[in-house]
């Protein structure tokens, strides 16, 4: 199966895919874009020190941070539900909710989107670690 290239443009022309092909594609581009890039910048030695094991922890840590910025978003919708069924004045309704959503706001060190990036190419890793590919030259 053959996977359309995209460039920057297409990936951030904010147009919604047409078919669930076209989603895996874009996100399948925009994968490959960041590996290759933290390739180049980190190369293969930083894997091959710890190999399979040391993927494993990077990703066990990245699964943390999803479930710990999961959770904000998750307590802050609970709160805000708990708000709404307490008081009738709408000023004060929206005076509470603000606040929460305030204090829930995601941190700006790195997108959960990120995170999420970054699990499946720590997936990938494991892969061509156990194929024996990682060590392949990059092509340009």
């Amino acid at each position: 199966m053959k996977i359309k290239q995209y460039s920057a443009e297409e990936l951030l022309d904010g147009m919604s895919p047409k078919s669930y092909e076209e989603a895996l594609d874009r996100i399948h581009a925009e994968l490959k874009e960041l590996m290759v890039r933290k390739h180049r910048d980190y190369g293969p030695g930083n894997i091959e020190a710890f190999g399979e094991p040391g993927v494993v922890i990077r990703l066990s840590d990245k699964l943390e941070r999803a479930k710990t910025l999961l959770g904000r978003e998750q307590r802050a919708l609970k709160r805000v539900a708990e708000i709404l069924d307490a008081d009738d004045d709408p000023t004060r309704l929206l005076q509470e909710i603000a606040r929460v959503v305030r204090d829930a706001e995601r941190p700006e060190n790195e997108p959960l989107e990120d995170t999420y990036k970054d699990i499946a190419n720590y997936g990938i890793i494991l892969l061509m670690v156990s194929r024996g590919w990682w060590r392949l030259p990059l092509e340009s």
